[in-house]
C-alpha cells in the first residue's frame, strides 16, 4: 500500500518526496514531516503516517513532536564551516605575503602547520 503524502514539493526534489514515501512503505516510518527551504523559499514541505501508535490520529503539517539529537548535526556542520573559513582566509593571507618572504617563514597558515593544536584544520569540507 502506497501512502498518502500532504503537502507541497517542487518538482525538481521529486526524488526527495519518493524517498520520504519510501520510508513508509518499506514500514521505517510511523508518521514524519519534512520541510526543505532553498533560496529562501520553502521548497519541500511534506507530511504523512500516523502521530499516535495506535494510528488513530493522522499526521499533520502542525503535529508537534519531541525532538532528539537534532543540534548535534548542526554544531558539526557549524564547526566544519568555520574551520573551513578560518584556514582559507589565513592561506590567502599567507600567500599574499609571498612565499619567498621572510614573514610568509615566519607566519605559515595555521593550516599548514605541524602543531598539534592545530590539526582540526586539516579537516576539509566539499565546497
Amino acid at each position: 500500500m502506497t501512502t498518502q503524502i500532504s503537502g507541497f514539493c517542487e518538482e525538481r526534489f521529486a526524488p526527495l518526496k519518493e524517498a520520504f514515501r519510501s520510508n513508509f512503505d518499506d514500514g521505517l516510518e510511523l508518521g514524519a514531516s519534512l520541510a526543505l527551504t532553498h533560496g529562501g523559499r520553502m521548497v519541500v514541505d511534506l507530511w504523512a503516517g500516523w502521530a499516535n501508535l495506535e494510528e488513530t490520529r493522522r499526521w499533520e503539517n502542525d503535529t508537534i513532536v519531541s525532538v532528539f539529537s537534532t543540534t548535534k548535526i548542526m554544531i558539526a556542520i557549524s564547526t566544519l564551516m568555520l574551520i573551513d573559513r578560518v584556514c582559507s582566509s589565513s592561506t590567502r593571507r599567507w600567500r599574499s605575503t609571498g612565499r619567498n618572504s621572510s614573514r610568509a617563514a615566519r607566519e605559515p597558515s595555521p593550516c599548514e602547520t605541524r602543531s598539534p593544536t592545530r590539526r582540526a584544520c586539516l579537516v576539509s569540507t566539499p565546497s
